[in-house]
């Protein structure tokens, strides 16, 4: 076994990879493709129950931390550190008892790095009441507690077609496509499809603004949601009779070919078989006569099938040489049937599918139907894995997945996997080619332009560092003037202290605003009547800073990245953003998340 020590990696490169750039280097990467994803291994995990959803991770002091959910409010974190690939994990590393009341079984987890919070989305299962898409946020507290828990409704957009998760959205996808900060949905379902504002058969995505300044149970309004992809069933019936290219609906396309005997294809009465045992009895005839959305469709594609649907496993990959969204489809193989109140199938498989972020673009902007967004390519993950078991069972499925751009691995989490007499869960791991590890420092922003220098007046000059400052924090301004002639010199009305050398005066003032002030320094000529003036200024701002403005210009920048690295696996505090007492990849992931922001 070789053991895997995920931030040691990390520390030889040095650096941490960017994942938001321009609009430029967006479109000089290359879309990612499955030759770029390569299995490294596995861990078993039984801290967690068999029963659980989802996957996200943090760091917590360089180490690398998995978040994921008991059925149906317990949210456990478990490490592997220490861990070798095929090692067992039974120690968690907290637990969380309740995290809200955003939850339900199909539920979607993400953590913000920035933002030091757990965001999660939320779908009803069986249900044929309309319930708008959840998304709720909270702060993990250290001993098993939360706090500053929101949650938010998205007005139009139903639950089932956003259980997915939440997912950032580059910046540079923002500025070329016009969307908000944030993504939810994923898309498929396993019952009830069809009501409750029914669920997406293929992909899902819809984009939404920041929610940070929304009250408790506000509602994000539907013009602020753009839809990116969409195959919800507002026309169910399938196009194949009428040619071999879709023309107002299709749903999601896959790469494995089922039998479908949903959708008419079963002639059975739901529940009623010889031997009473439907739920163990697939159909023997072949799909009836008439059937719709059998595979492979007349374009030669295979189609989602009632119960294939992406879970929690949703991630957003953008560096400068690669981008894609991807998802993992869980999926129905071989013989797929209703079976007395449960889906069924033959065998489940997983296929990553990797998506196009500019055909996103496209749908969002609504010059591509949301339903045309397909994968852009396809691989089946034959993982070491327990086969056999119902479609839609918690068995087999790989319900979660994270990406960690700190060392571009890929962590897919199985519930229920293997061995069969014990059904452990499984952490696979991918290495993704997703680009260098150590990227050249951040180009200088398109906008906004930086500040200009401070105002010079004749024979005098001003200036304060820093020129923003924390509520309740202090600047010192330094002024200088020429004493060749006789005048005094005011700062607001106030004649500083000064020490004067080789005929130039100068001094410094520590000043406190509580709002944002400006200075101007004065100077009245003594000798002259009546005494002419000049000035100059210079302007002190006061707020709350962004995490990341290292320098405090009021922007994050390049500027920030270079000081950041300057003090790279340093103690030091302007660069310590999270402050555990060392600059390290969880202070560039703070600083990256924040680019190009201002205050």
């Amino acid at each position: 076994m070789v053991a895997v020590f995920v931030f040691t990696v990390f520390i030889v490169s040095g650096f941490y990879n960017k994942t938001e750039t321009n609009v430029a280097q967006a479109q000089a990467a290359t879309l990612l493709t499955p030759a770029d994803f390569t299995y490294l291994g596995y861990y078993d995990v039984n801290a967690i129950a068999v029963w659980g959803h989802g996957l996200t991770h943090r760091y917590i002091n360089g180490d690398l931390r998995f978040l994921t959910m008991d059925y149906p409010t317990t949210l456990r974190e478990f490490s592997i550190a220490g861990k070798n690939y095929g090692d067992l994990i039974t120690l968690t590393t907290n637990v969380w008892p309740d995290i809200g009341g955003c939850i339900w079984y199909h539920t979607g987890y993400w953590w913000d790095e920035a933002g030091q919070k757990l965001w999660n989305t939320t779908g009803p299962d069986y249900t044929t009441i309309y319930d708008p898409a959840q998304i709720c946020t909270r702060t993990l507290n250290s001993n098993g507690t939360i706090s500053n828990y929101k949650r938010v409704t998205l007005e139009g957009i139903p639950a089932k077609r956003a259980f997915g998760g939440v997912q950032p959205v580059p910046a540079w996808f923002q500025t070329q496509y016009g969307v908000g900060p944030y993504v939810t949905g994923w898309g498929g379902y396993t019952s009830l499809a069809a009501q409750g504002g029914g669920a997406s058969f293929g992909s899902a995505m819809y984009s939404f603004p920041d929610i940070s300044n929304l009250a408790n149970d506000s509602q994000v309004p539907s013009a602020q949601i753009k839809t990116l992809a969409d195959h919800g069933p507002a026309n169910s019936n399938d196009w194949y009779a009428s040619g071999s290219v879709p023309t107002s609906y299709d749903r999601g396309v896959r790469l494995t070919v089922p039998i479908n005997y949903f959708d008419g294809g079963d002639l059975r009465p739901n529940g009623i078989c010889s031997d009473q045992s439907c739920n163990a009895l697939a159909p023997i005839n072949p799909p009836a006569s008439g059937a719709q959305w059998l595979s492979p469709a007349p374009d030669g594609k295979a189609r989602f099938v009632w119960g294939d649907n992406y879970k929690n496993t949703g991630n957003w990959i953008d560096t400068p040489t690669k981008k894609g969204f991807i998802s993992i489809a869980n999926l129905a193989k071989g013989k797929a049937w209703y079976c007395s109140s449960t889906l069924c199938s033959e065998q489940s498989t997983q296929e990553l599918h990797i998506f196009d972020p500019d055909q996103l673009g496209q749908a969002a902007l609504g010059s591509l139907p949301p339903w045309k967004i397909q994968p852009s390519s396809m691989m089946e993950l034959n993982v070491p894995r327990t086969l056999g078991y119902a479609s839609a069972s918690a068995y087999g499925k790989l319900d979660g997945a994270t990406f960690d751009p700190v060392t571009n691995r890929l962590y897919i989490m199985g519930f229920g996997i293997s061995p069969a007499s014990i059904y452990y869960n499984r952490l696979y791991v991918y290495q993704v080619n997703a680009g260098a590890t150590t990227p050249p420092p951040p180009p200088a922003p398109p906008g906004p332009t930086p500040p200009p220098p401070p105002p010079t007046g004749t024979d005098m000059q001003i200036s304060a560092n820093p020129t923003s400052i924390s509520s309740g924090g202090s600047s010192t301004l330094n002024y200088s003037w020429n004493s060749s002639t006789r005048h005094v010199v005011k700062i607001n009305g106030t004649a500083p202290a000064a020490s004067c050398s080789n005929g130039t005066c100068t001094g410094t003032m520590s000043v406190s605003p509580t709002t944002t002030t400006t200075y101007t320094m004065t100077a009245v000529l003594i000798d002259s009547s009546p005494a002419p003036s000049v000035s100059t200024t210079v302007t002190v701002t006061s707020g709350t800073p962004i995490l990341g403005d290292i320098n405090l210009d009021r922007i994050v920048n390049s500027v920030d990245y270079s000081i950041l690295n300057s003090d790279w696996f340093t103690s030091a505090a302007r660069s310590d953003l999270n402050s555990d007492g060392l600059v390290n990849a969880i202070d560039y992931s703070i600083l990256n998340a924040n680019w190009f922001r201002t205050w």
